[in-house]
């Protein structure tokens, strides 16, 4: 059998990797140029995998013949379905350990860091820079993990995106109306007294106006006030300017910004987002705040019936109030002392209506410390119990969770994006622990933004 390349590879193209379908009817060749093909036994042409953009030098099939993954010198490796040819995800690790995993409709899931690893270049026309948006700054449309899962799982991309997205609307159709914002420059007092200081941020012009300032001190959310600008300040032409008056703490400050628009958040990864201010003395966010903590343990679920094979062949649990209880416990006994007051909530079964881990009752604890919450303030969640995946979703089973037999759905389940919004609006320190099925699922990683 002889496998002549196309002449328009070149003279010095050459193949580097070899390899047999796991029936045998089949060669698999890869090279040069990004060139991974199959061959059948006469030599001719079957499949073609598109996507590497450098020399492939390895390739496997696996064993069942459904999927065949790939590595190249573009520094990727990609999982295709051997048969069609069709690229499922492809993954990317840097050198810091950051990682991403992407299908070619553009949804991703990785490490805290990985969606800054990729991104869309937007070509504007003859005479215009070209933007580059990162998929960390569209992750409300792309950070779908679940859809990422399912592609491998169904060996195709585009069925996973088909089930899970139907909705789907392509990155290229996004960016067509509008980039995120683009920071054109952070500056603010060098040294300043009194508890506050000002900042005054800049963002390029932009069709879409900001929706949202976000800002944090010490990686803490705090809310700034609208201020003046500084005396004597130079404004550039094409650059919109907002001062804001910020809390801080006493000492060394590190501040940071997120703009927010109708498309995305401006991108985390430029040096220019952050600077560095000096405050002398007692800062206002020095001052001991209120710990807000909120312990759900979950123990009975009549409304599961007799499907999980617990005790007595319920869904109840046995340990799940009690690991609540001593969370709030210990919790409360070593971060007292460096608040002013605690505001503890304990959701547990037995403790009476407004007491219990209800839906209703947990939704209600979350509005409270929203209400509530300041950039002095630590807020803690601890939750325990059954957890489920719905649709893609992580959800938490609270006590009055009702299963649907004729529909095959859960009523009354707490959608876990409840719970990660809720917190990401929260100004102050916060912290999360989650005790139930599926937790892993629930993973959010810009959760303190």
């Amino acid at each position: 059998m002889t496998i002549a390349p196309d002449e328009a590879l070149g003279k010095s193209f050459a193949y580097r990797t070899y390899g047999l379908m796991p029936s045998g009817e089949h060669v698999l060749v890869g090279g040069d140029g990004g060139t991974l093909e199959a061959y059948d036994l006469t030599g001719q042409r079957a499949v073609i995998y598109t996507g590497h953009a450098g020399t492939v030098w390895t390739q496997t099939p696996s064993p069942d013949g459904r999927l065949l993954v790939s590595g190249g010198s573009d520094q990727t490796v990609k999982l295709w379905n051997l048969a069609t040819g069709e690229l499922i995800v492809t993954l990317f690790q840097a050198t810091d350990g950051e990682w991403v995993m992407w299908t070619p409709q553009g949804y991703y899931a990785g490490s805290p860091g990985g969606g800054e690893l990729v991104g869309w270049q937007v070509n504007r026309g003859d005479g215009r820079a070209a933007d580059y948006v990162r998929a960390q700054q569209l992750r409300g449309y792309f950070n779908r993990p679940d859809i990422v899962a399912r592609a491998i799982a169904l060996a195709t991309a585009d069925d996973a995106v088909t089930e899970l997205a139907p909705q789907h609307v392509p990155a290229s159709a996004i960016l067509a109306v509008g980039v995120p914002p683009v920071l054109a420059m952070l500056e603010g007092d060098r040294e300043t007294t009194g508890g506050h200081g000002t900042i005054v941020i800049g963002l390029k012009e932009n069709p879409l106006p900001v929706e949202e300032l976000k800002v944090w001190v010490r990686d803490i959310k705090v809310t700034g006030k609208p201020a003046a600008m500084p005396a004597n300040f130079k404004r550039e032409p094409g650059i919109d300017y907002t001062a804001l008056e910020i809390p801080l703490f006493g000492g060394d400050n590190n501040v940071r910004i997120a703009a927010i628009n109708e498309i995305g958040a401006s991108d985390q990864t430029e040096k220019s987002l952050s600077i560095r201010i000096v405050h002398n003395g007692e800062g206002a966010l020095d001052k001991r705040g209120t710990l807000f903590l909120l312990a759900v343990g979950v123990d009975k679920y009549a409304g599961l019936g007799k499907k999980c094979n617990g005790p007595n062949g319920t869904c109840d649990l046995q340990y799940a109030g009690g690991d609540a209880q001593g969370f709030a416990a210990t919790a409360e006994a070593e971060m007292s002392r460096s608040h002013a007051r605690v505001d503890a909530v304990i959701l547990i079964n037995g403790k009476g209506a407004e007491r219990e881990p209800t839906h209703a009752n947990i939704r209600a604890a979350l509005a409270r410390f929203q209400e509530q919450a300041t950039g002095n303030d630590t807020v803690v969640l601890f939750f325990a119990g059954h957890g489920e995946n719905l649709g893609g979703q992580f959800y938490f089973m609270p006590t009055d969770v009702q299963s649907q037999s004729a529909t095959g759905t859960i009523d009354n389940a707490l959608n876990w994006s409840e719970v990660q919004a809720a917190i990401s609006q929260l100004d102050g320190r916060k912290l999360l622990f989650l005790d139930a099925c599926h937790a892993a699922n629930s993973y959010y990683a810009k959760l303190g933004e």
